[in-house]
């Protein structure tokens, strides 16, 4: 319903920090608007924090679907002062169920947490104001919404940076199995990388162990041009940088000016091993054929200039024999 959204890991994973829709993830019921752009799944037991902008409300909607064969799946209520909201009521809107939450007095809440008892999908939260009729369309993390016009633009909060490190790898011998393995549901490109690109490697699937770190202050891009990037490492284990720039044949990298291997990450993307502790990587573009560039830009100068020379020779030569037959001539005409 609504917008057609990739997961949130392939959005995080490529960077993607903001996103326009229109406003057809909307869905109104007795004049309250309810933003289903997002869903969040919950399993039974786990939480949802939610931090909306302040507004005072009497009410809170939550609109859900059941995850399996559940009938009921109304998830618990925690206002931010651990009291646990009563429902006042459910009732199915479009293919959701809707359940209100009333608060013992108007509150303007500053974060709001749902406990999931059993699997759900959480499709929209609204604070209510059921004395005016105004209401508040809270956003589900990790989004946050900058804009609510003829279109909405929201910040992804979540993102990761162009160039991470993470603690975990597994091989896979191609992209067809590679492939396999980011879909599993269990993938989480925060704490793994899918390696493709080290033959020795791709024999056996393996896991390195590592401390993930993938803050941003850890890795740091130094410079940034489209031949060359620098970045500065400081990790507590080693693991792989991952830099989320294409991997493309012709470039090099260098760890403390030290060749290093560049191996496929993720299908897409480039990753090099990287020591515990402070380091230095740089990514440079510099294929096989990069040096003969050079050549043959000489070798082309060099047939200009000859092309030059043998032109002018060849046009010349027709002007000295017409000159010459013109001298040969005057003299010809003189002795007569």
């Amino acid at each position: 319903r609504g917008a057609c959204i990739p997961e949130q890991r392939w959005l995080d994973l490529s960077n993607t920090r903001y996103l326009i829709v229109d406003k057809v993830g909307d869905i109104w019921h007795e004049d309250v608007a309810y933003d289903a752009t997002f869903a969040q799944k919950l399993a039974a037991g786990e939480t949802l924090l939610i931090m909306p902008q302040p507004f005072q409300a009497t009410a809170l909607d939550v609109l859900y679907a059941c995850e399996g064969e559940a009938a009921a799946c109304a998830p618990a209520v925690i206002a931010d002062d651990g009291v646990t909201l009563g429902a006042a009521g459910t009732q199915p809107v479009t293919e959701f169920s809707l359940t209100r939450y009333g608060f013992a007095a108007p509150l303007t809440p500053g974060s709001i947490t749902l406990r999931a008892e059993t699997a759900l999908s959480v499709r929209a939260v609204t604070l209510v104001d059921t004395r005016t009729g105004a209401f508040v369309q809270v956003t589900l993390p990790p989004w946050n919404r900058l804009l609510s016009s003829d279109i909405k633009l929201y910040e992804n909060t979540a993102a990761l940076p162009r160039a991470f490190v993470v603690g975990q790898a597994v091989s896979a011998p191609d992209n067809a199995a590679a492939l396999a393995l980011l879909r599993d549901p269990s993938f989480d490109p925060r704490q793994t990388v899918v390696l493709t690109g080290d033959e020795r490697q791709n024999t056996e699937a393996f896991t390195t162990e590592g401390q993930n770190s993938t803050e941003a202050e850890q890795t740091r891009i130094v410079s940034y041009t489209a031949e060359r990037v620098e970045i500065a490492v400081n990790v507590s284990a080693e693991g792989y940088l991952l830099l989320t720039d294409a991997y493309y044949p012709g470039w090099t990298a260098t760890v403390d000016d030290v060749p290093a291997e560049i191996m496929r990450a993720n299908i897409l993307f480039r990753a090099v091993a990287v020591p515990a502790g402070e380091s230095r990587v740089v990514f440079a573009y510099q294929p096989a054929w990069w040096p003969g560039i050079g050549v043959a830009g000489a070798a082309a100068w060099a047939l200009w200039l000859l092309a030059l020379l043998v032109t002018r020779g060849i046009s010349r030569s027709p002007a000295r024999r017409s000159a010459r037959h013109n001298v040969a001539a005057a003299r010809s005409s003189a002795d007569g």
